[in-house]
Formats: structure tokens, C-alpha cells, sequence
């Protein structure tokens, strides 16, 4: 287990530079300009880079949202093995980087550091360098509110209405792909669709989609209006936080 650059560079002798050396089955360590870079790999694949180790003992996590969102499994059982953090799911999209040094326990997101590409950490100590707060504008958070309750009533007048159920019916084509709602196409449709409350197919496709447990369906039956709305709900409490940081009703701040 590292517990500085000083262990980094004692361990890190491969006999071929180009291949890395293996720390665990899906983590592989490799040196980019002098800096060791522990990438999700395997000795025939070499996927992204999860973290780069400083000289000044700084560990920076640098995959993507995305990427941490599809790993969190391997990267959560592994990681502790490598070096004295771990990940934790906070919300759907969100994860918490928790110091195993500093009193956190593994299983446990309290004591955590809300995941952002570029989140650093002093290796030995497990200090957060640089963590991600908030600060929340209290009228721009009025405004939205006002505009989130406007759009999911303009939903609901059209369930009340039976315009729900019959879109429902009117689907004939299977929909194949549940969207991604933390992607940046669908979160800014979602926002674009909240801020000037308007209610377009796409949407609801989108919310029809999310509404299924699974991700093919090809029976009309199986989604409905008050599906549709239960999803909606679903979605937008998901999105809430960075669609509020959108809108400027929350502030990220990053020392």
C-alpha cells in the first residue's frame, strides 16, 4: 500500500516502462512525464486514467464522472487496496472520495469529499487540497423553484387531462435506450425544458423510458401517465443540484 511518492517510485520498477506494472486485476500503474498514473487497465487493455501521483505527495483524481459512474464497483473494492481512499455513491451521478486516514471507514460516505475531475489529496495525511463547496443564492433559488413547479404542473394538467396516457398509447415504436440524465445533451434538454416550461416529445419519450425497469420494452401497455410522473419526480430530484448550479441558485466554489 502506498502511503507517499517516496513508496510510489520504491515499488515502480517494470521491466517494460511502455506496460505499465499491475497493481490489482482492473488497476495498472504507468509513468506520463515523470508522474506515475494509475489507469483502469488490464495487461491487454489500458482504459482511462483514475489518478495522477505528485513528488510533493499529492494524489489528483482525474477520471471523468462518467467513467467513475461505470467503474464505482471496481474502484470502490480496489482502490483501499492501493492507497487509504474510497469511493462512495452519494446520489445517482454523484460520488464522495472519503480519506481512510482521517477517520473515514470503508462502507461508509460520511467524512467524504464530493467527486470532481482534478479532486486532490495529500497522500499521506489524506487532507483535502482543494474541496468542492456550494453557496446558495436564496432569490435565484426562489426563481427556480417557481419555474420547477410550473413545468411539472404543466405535466400533471396534462395527466388530469388523459393527454398522458394517450401519448402513451401512441407510442408504437419500442424504445430501445434509457437516456442519460447526467450527460450533458439530456440534463440541458431537461434544464431547457424547466426554465421556459415547455413540454415537448423528446421529453416525455425520455421520462417514458426512464419509467421502465428495464431497458427493452416493446408493449404499450407496461408505461403510463401516472409512470411518466413518477419518473419525472425521480428524474428532477437526480438533477436538482447541478441543474440549480445551472441556474446560479448554487455556486460551486473550489479553493
Amino acid at each position: 500500500m502506498f502511503h507517499s511518492y517516496a513508496d510510489v517510485t520504491k515499488w515502480f520498477t517494470p521491466r517494460n516502462p511502455a506496460k505499465g506494472k499491475q497493481l490489482t486485476s482492473f488497476l495498472r500503474m504507468f509513468v506520463e512525464d515523470g508522474i506515475p498514473v494509475i489507469y483502469f487497465a488490464t495487461p491487454s487493455h489500458k482504459g482511462e486514467a483514475l489518478c495522477r501521483i505528485h513528488p510533493d505527495d499529492t494524489v489528483e483524481f482525474v477520471a471523468s464522472v462518467a467513467t467513475l459512474r461505470a467503474r464505482i464497483v471496481t474502484v470502490g473494492s480496489t482502490l483501499p487496496k492501493v492507497m487509504r481512499f474510497w469511493f462512495a455513491r452519494i446520489s445517482k451521478g454523484r460520488y464522495a472520495c472519503v480519506p481512510l486516514t482521517l477517520g473515514g471507514r470503508y462502507g461508509d460516505p460520511k467524512g467524504g469529499y464530493e467527486y470532481f475531475p482534478g479532486l486532490k489529496f495529500n497522500m499521506s495525511s489524506g487532507a483535502c487540497l482543494n474541496p468542492l463547496e456550494y453557496e446558495e443564492d436564496p432569490e435565484r433559488k426562489k426563481l427556480w423553484l417557481a419555474c420547477l413547479r410550473q413545468f411539472k404542473k404543466n405535466i400533471h394538467t396534462r395527466a388530469k387531462l388523459g393527454a398522458l396516457d394517450a401519448f402513451c398509447a401512441s407510442l408504437t415504436m419500442p424504445i430501445t435506450e434509457k437516456p442519460q440524465w447526467d450527460s450533458e445533451g439530456w440534463r440541458n434538454k431537461l434544464y431547457g425544458c424547466i426554465r421556459h416550461n415547455t413540454v415537448d416529445n423528446e421529453i416525455l419519450i425520455g421520462f417514458a423510458a426512464s419509467a421502465t425497469s428495464f431497458p427493452f420494452w416493446g408493449s404499450r401497455s407496461k408505461v403510463d401517465g401516472q409512470k411518466i410522473l413518477d419518473a419525472m419526480n425521480s428524474v428532477c430530484d437526480e438533477q436538482s443540484r447541478a441543474m440549480r448550479v445551472m441556474f446560479g441558485a448554487l455556486r460551486e466554489r473550489r479553493t
